[in-house]
C-alpha cells in the first residue's frame, strides 16, 4: 500500500453474509507500507465450507476479495476432543489440533472440548462436559456464551487436579438450552 499521507486501514471478514470478525485498524504513515492482516480460525480442521470475503479500506478506497471454500457443511462443525498435549497453544484457549474421540484420550488431567456454530447469530450457546456416570463436571463455555458472528468457536474445558478416572465421557453442545450435539469419547486408565 502506497500512501501520501497518514492514513487508517479497516480490515473485516464476512462468512457467509454475516461478519466474522468486527473491523480491524492499522494506522500507516506517507510512503510505502505492507498491510496484512489474517483470520486465524485457530484449528488444523477444515475450514467450513462457504463464501467468504475480506473487505479492506482507507479513506474512500476500498478492495473486497471474495473467496469460496469447500469443507465441512452444516449448523454445528469441526467438533473436535483432546488432551492439553493436542492443544494449540495454551490448552486453556480451547483449540485442539485434531479430534481425538474417535481414537480416545490417554489418561489425561485436562479435557478440552471445542466447535464451530454457524449461523446462530444472538444465541446463547454451551458446552457441558459429562463424566462415566452421566453427571456434568463443567457446564458452561471458556469462551463468551452468546454467538455474535456468522461463524463462531466454542469451547469448554476442564482440569481435573488429577487424571481423570477411566470411563467414556461426552461434550454435550447446546444452542438455547437445547442439545444441537453431542460427542462421547473413552478416556485410557
Amino acid at each position: 500500500m502506497i500512501s501520501d499521507r497518514p492514513a487508517t486501514v479497516h480490515f473485516h471478514a464476512v462468512y457467509d453474509g454475516g461478519v466474522i470478525d468486527g473491523w480491524r485498524t492499522l494506522d500507516v504513515r506517507p510512503g510505502a507500507t505492507w498491510a496484512n492482516f489474517w483470520l486465524d480460525v485457530g484449528t488444523n480442521l477444515p475450514v467450513p465450507a462457504g463464501s467468504w470475503s475480506c473487505s479492506f479500506s482507507a479513506g474512500s478506497a476500498r478492495a473486497v476479495v471474495p473467496f469460496t471454500t469447500v469443507g465441512t457443511t452444516g449448523d454445528v462443525v469441526d467438533f473436535a476432543v483432546c488432551t492439553a498435549n493436542d492443544a494449540i497453544g495454551s490448552w486453556r484457549s480451547g483449540r485442539c489440533s485434531r479430534d481425538e474421540s474417535g481414537s480416545g484420550l490417554a489418561a489425561t488431567d485436562v479435557i478440552i472440548c471445542s466447535v464451530y456454530l454457524l449461523h446462530h447469530v444472538g444465541s446463547a450457546a454451551r458446552i457441558d462436559i459429562v463424566n462415566p456416570s452421566g453427571t456434568v463436571i463443567t457446564t458452561g463455555s471458556g469462551s463468551s456464551s452468546r454467538v455474535r458472528w456468522t461463524l463462531r468457536r466454542v469451547y469448554n474445558w476442564h482440569r481435573n487436579g488429577a487424571y481423570f478416572p477411566p470411563g467414556k465421557y461426552s461434550c454435550r453442545v447446546s444452542v438455547d438450552n437445547k442439545v444441537v450435539m453431542e460427542r462421547s469419547f473413552q478416556v485410557a486408565g
